[in-house]
């Protein structure tokens, strides 16, 4: 009985050991994504666009 106990402990910690780690990585990525949007965004707000397009909504070309 003992056995089966220690195994049953020894598996149980692995687990939450794996969920921790998992639960580690996932919110390392989401903080690290969120940064990488942050700075994506920041640098679409000071580039300024080249040129401008317009298209008239009533003609049938396509561009």
């Amino acid at each position: 009985m003992a056995d089966g106990m220690t195994y049953l402990a020894v598996a149980y910690l692995g687990m939450l050991i794996s969920i921790g780690i998992w639960t580690w990585t996932v919110f390392s990525r989401s903080n690290d994504l969120e940064q990488r949007i942050t700075a994506v965004e920041r640098h679409s707000h000071k580039s300024k666009p080249g040129s401008v397009v317009f298209l008239n909504p009533s003609s049938d070309e396509q561009e």
